[in-house]
């Protein structure tokens, strides 16, 4: 009986005879007498056990004199103490303010000794040290700040025929024209530009491609804002050129792919070998995100009322 505190899945209990049981029960009153009066009290067998606590005669100890010097210490302590801890601010009551949309909180008189250390609200979220969000935006500036991020990244992308910019009295023109329309991007057909080459002017670059002097030639004019994001230029032949850039709020880059298509009475080989080139040109050189515009020179049938902002007046041919 002594080690079935050891036992821990078998239970284990002492059988008594009917008359110890009874004797039992009957000091149980007792028992619990003397455990009321402090002592140590058990039942043991049909017996009452009873053993004094030494522990109620406790020594009291000397409590040590104070100095008038060490008494004013002391309340200067616990003043300091109280005045500190009433100037402390309840972080949990500026959030409230803050979430109820006041951005600087006036305190009223029950509050003033929480916000009187405080020049401007604490952040409504934890921040880190080094952060600079200590002030987020309301949630109406963040709409206005994800518009204006809209704005800023809209980019108007053209196509345009040009006839020629051989000279440059055809390049002046253009920007001329150009300023009467919204244009970030616009690839241009029939450049007559021959080689491959560059132009940089303080509002705009100019990259064409061409190999026939006087023919052909395609290329792009993009404005100053718009050249940061420019990867890379890829000229595919005087029919094609590719335009790889990274655009602001995308993740992936785009591709843009300027073509000077043949027209229908050119041969078929010089047909086949254009789109073969393009279709070569896509898969190996251009991104996921893109972009394929220029002069298609395609018939596609005659142009109908209400089409005019979509389709060409040149769409239609009459064969003979």
């Amino acid at each position: 009986m002594k080690n079935k505190k050891n036992l821990k899945e078998i239970y284990i209990t002492e059988d008594y005879s009917k008359e110890v049981l009874q004797k039992r029960k009957q000091l149980q009153a007792e028992l619990v007498e003397e455990r009321k009066k402090g002592n140590f009290a058990y039942l043991k067998y049909d017996k009452l056990i009873v053993k004094q606590n030494n522990n109620q005669q406790e020594k009291r100890k000397r409590e040590s004199s104070a100095s008038p010097s060490s008494l004013n210490n002391q309340a200067k302590k616990q003043q300091s103490h109280l005045a500190t801890k009433s100037n402390r601010a309840d972080a949990f009551d500026m959030i409230r303010h803050l979430n109820s949309g006041e951005r600087n909180p006036k305190p009223s008189k029950a509050t003033d000794n929480k916000y009187r250390t405080y020049d401007k609200s604490p952040p409504n979220r934890l921040v880190i040290a080094g952060e600079r969000d200590h002030h987020l935006p309301t949630k109406e500036e963040e709409k206005n700040i994800l518009k204006n991020k809209y704005e800023e990244t809209k980019i108007y992308v053209a196509a345009l025929n040009v006839r020629t910019l051989k000279e440059e009295e055809n390049l002046t023109e253009l920007i001329y024209a150009l300023e009467k329309i919204k244009w970030d991007i616009i690839g241009l057909s029939e450049v007559r530009r021959v080689d491959e080459s560059i132009v940089v002017q303080p509002d705009y670059l100019l990259y064409h491609i061409g190999e026939t002097p006087g023919q052909y030639g395609v290329g792009f004019i993009i404005k100053d804002q718009v050249i940061e994001y420019v990867e890379e230029f890829i000229a595919i032949s005087e029919r094609i050129a590719i335009m790889n850039l990274k655009l602001p709020g995308y993740k992936a880059p785009w591709s843009i792919v300027q073509i000077y298509s043949p027209t229908e009475q050119a041969k078929d080989d010089t047909i086949n070998k254009f789109y073969f080139d393009l279709n070569r040109a896509i898969i190996d050189h251009c991104h996921k995100n893109l972009i394929i515009l220029g002069d298609f020179n395609g018939h596609i049938g005659k142009r109908r009322p209400g089409e005019e902002s979509a389709i060409g007046s040149f769409t239609y041919i009459n064969k003979i």
